[in-house]
């Protein structure tokens, strides 16, 4: 998906992170950041796949949903629902992974040009480069994204599965009239 809305937003709370004391998980962000976190969430939930999937969630929790109530739930946005609150801090990861060329970097590149070309050196001598912000590598943003809509697809194909590993809960008394029955056939216990 090439979406260059969401890269310059992950760009942007990815230069809001790099400074960012403290730990970097949702809870403990500014409400600012957690704006620009759920804006992330809204335009990954506008890409095609990712709506298709949160759709297809939707009606099967609809489908459950009618087993035991008349009136449905409301659907609510992919940053505003509770079940999905992963995605909140997969987007913190995937911004926190995005790198910037270090100032001292910035600074080399900088003179670096100016020794290449001595017709501008004078021009380079009243520049200022050093309010000039990093912005990070094309492909470190691209790598980052790829791997944001991956954890995102890896967390869809988790809500739809069903886990094996939970064994339903039975009750002591007909636990023991299996385990009886089981024993009676000769399986060992």
């Amino acid at each position: 998906m090439d979406n260059k809305a969401l890269e310059m937003m992950l760009v942007d709370l990815a230069s809001r992170l790099r400074n960012y004391q403290g730990r970097k998980v949702y809870g403990y962000l500014k409400p600012e950041e957690k704006t620009l976190v759920n804006s992330i969430i809204d335009e990954i939930g506008k890409g095609p796949a990712v709506k298709e999937a949160y759709d297809l969630w939707y009606e099967k929790q609809e489908e459950l949903s009618r087993f035991y109530r008349t009136n449905l739930p409301q659907r609510v946005a992919l940053s505003a629902n509770p079940e999905f609150k992963v995605l909140k801090n997969t987007v913190i990861k995937a911004a926190s992974e995005i790198d910037f060329p270090e100032e001292k970097e910035l600074d080399e590149k900088v003179l670096g040009e100016a020794i290449k070309d001595p017709n501008r050196e004078e021009d380079h001598a009243r520049e200022d480069h050093t309010h000039e912000k990093p912005s990070p590598d094309v492909m470190t943003v691209g790598l980052a994204v790829t791997r944001l809509f991956n954890n995102v697809t890896r967390i869809f194909g988790n809500k739809f599965k069903d886990n094996p590993a939970q064994t339903p809960k039975v009750d002591r008394k007909l636990r023991r009239k299996v385990i009886e029955k089981e024993q009676a056939h000769g399986i060992k216990h």
